[in-house]
């Protein structure tokens, strides 16, 4: 072959292979159910996407900030709803009187758990027998381990022996009977102490609850003006100066009065030396005088707007279970003495 003809051929492959088309879409082809997916090369759909999603944006941002709106909105609304109103001296009275008729209620409560456990503490000593020493008062007496007998002390009489077994049998019977008897109220009596002791320190709690209730309720009382009652109460009470006796403080605190009574105690310096130095039961005489003379005082005022008293628990108005004074709580002890020298007041 001629130099000229190799040329020829060179230059027609060139020409084939230069107008053969290239398929650029061959790499994005993905093969699956018989589907093929291709990029797209046109700018029109370019553009119609990125339209699409400033569109969605634009949409999500008008919603984000209404969404926004409606919760700034409540928040406003729940802020202003928990902003706590303002109330009047009226208000307040109302409510610190009927927060004291529910302490009452409560120490009144704890004051009648307390004397059933008192009254049953009392019931179970009643059972328990006396010693075999102490003087005949109709009670079962402690019994003493029977011993067993012996032929020697019936004198070897058969029959006899035989009849002093059985007794001796009845006999333990019945004195391991008492001991286990004992056993019971000792673990009851001891439990009943305990608790007595609980109940006892809940109503202290409780009656000094219901006192500062009573005393809150009494200095927040208003006038017809609107103006405090007794706007030098805590001036006057809250002192060094005020020196009353544990009894007298007692009694006070579970009298329905008796911030007016401590109250007057503090405002006569005479009526409270002669507190510090009477005894106890002439102090709690004076005390009933003096809160009959307050509810007297009390009853001449202007009638306020607090809500009724809640009824007492068991609807008595006093106790007459106790027969010995000393005995006796010391509001109603007050109670019996105001009756007594007074009337109903």
């Amino acid at each position: 072959m001629s130099t000229e003809s190799q040329v020829e051929e060179g230059q027609t492959e060139e020409a084939t292979a230069s107008t053969e088309p290239v398929d650029e879409t061959a790499a994005y082809v993905v093969e699956g159910d018989g589907e093929e997916a291709t990029a797209s090369d046109n700018p029109d759909d370019k553009n119609s996407g990125t339209t699409e999603d400033e569109s969605n944006e634009s949409e999500s941002g008008e919603s984000e900030e209404e969404e926004s709106d409606e919760q700034s909105a409540g928040a406003e609304e729940n802020t202003s709803s928990q902003t706590p109103k303002h109330k009047t001296g009226d208000e307040r009275f109302k409510d610190l009187t009927r927060e004291r008729y529910e302490a009452d209620a409560r120490a009144n409560v704890a004051e009648q758990r307390y004397q059933q456990t008192l009254a049953e503490l009392e019931a179970l000593k009643a059972q328990k027998p006396g010693n075999a020493g102490d003087a005949d008062d109709g009670k079962p007496k402690v019994l003493a381990r029977p011993s067993m007998p012996t032929r020697e002390s019936v004198e070897y009489d058969d029959d006899a022996y035989a009849n002093a077994m059985d007794q001796y049998q009845d006999d333990l019977e019945a004195y391991h009977n008492q001991q286990f008897d004992l056993r019971y109220q000792k673990r009851e009596e001891d439990r009943l102490n305990q608790v007595a002791e609980a109940q006892q320190v809940e109503l202290a709690e409780q009656t000094e609850e219901a006192f500062q209730k009573r005393q809150d309720a009494f200095i927040a009382a208003t006038g017809a003006d609107g103006k405090a009652k007794y706007p030098d109460y805590e001036k006057v009470v809250f002192t060094d100066n005020v020196k009353i006796t544990t009894i007298v403080a007692s009694a006070i605190k579970e009298a329905e009065n008796g911030p007016e009574m401590l109250y007057a105690i503090a405002k006569s310096q005479n009526l409270m030396n002669k507190l510090l130095t009477v005894s106890p039961t002439q102090a709690l005489i004076e005390l009933g005088k003096l809160s009959v003379k307050t509810k007297s005082a009390g009853s001449k005022k202007k009638v306020t707007k607090a809500p009724d008293p809640i009824e007492p628990i068991d609807g008595s108005g006093g106790s007459n279970l106790y027969q010995n004074m000393e005995d006796m709580p010391i509001g109603d002890f007050m109670a019996a003495e105001e009756r007594k020298f007074y009337g109903d007041a």
